[in-house]
């Protein structure tokens, strides 16, 4: 098997696991849940739900650009997590990279956290954020072409890049 192959097979099944999430998702959470924002600046899920809300408009700014639906608020603990590209980023052929980690703080707006993640594949892929389903709903994928890590909300820890791994068929 060429290694071309082998990048669209994981590029592939990367994208089928995003896509089982999105759908999950989507089928999770109501249209009600979506903010109004000319109701309420902030929409909060119920509690046996996510404890992230989707800002109607962001209490704090990020710096630098960020891609639609690549930053959370998380009341429950007073964090923006915000995945950014700017100049420190920007590739002079591909343009710009969204690959900056940043957590902030709401209370006042500063960062508590702070990470450029390398590359993944080309620069012009872009990490994405995505919350994770668990009992305690404390922790955030980022996830890139070929891998992804686990941002831990309580404990305020990056995991290392998990990269996923697929057997050859064996004919």
């Amino acid at each position: 098997m060429s290694r071309t192959t082998k990048y669209l097979l994981i590029a592939g099944t990367l994208l089928l696991v995003i896509a089982g999430l999105f759908y999950w998702y989507s089928a999770t959470y109501s249209l009600s849940d979506i903010p109004n924002p000319q109701k309420t600046q902030l929409v909060e899920q119920p509690q046996k739900e996510a404890s992230f809300v989707v800002p109607a408009k962001p209490t704090c700014v990020p710096k630098g650009q960020v891609l639609e639906g690549n930053q959370r608020l998380f009341v429950s603990t007073n964090l923006l997590i915000a995945i950014t590209a700017d100049s420190s980023t920007y590739d002079a052929n591909l343009g710009e990279s969204h690959r900056i980690l940043t957590i902030y703080n709401t209370d006042n707006c500063t960062p508590t956290f702070s990470q450029v993640l390398p590359v993944d594949i080309s620069a012009d892929y872009p990490y994405y954020l995505m919350p994770l389903d668990t009992t305690k709903e404390d922790l955030i994928a980022i996830i890139g072409s070929s891998r992804f890590y686990v941002y831990d909300i309580i404990n305020k820890r990056l995991s290392p890049a998990l990269k996923p791994t697929f057997k050859e068929n064996a004919t």
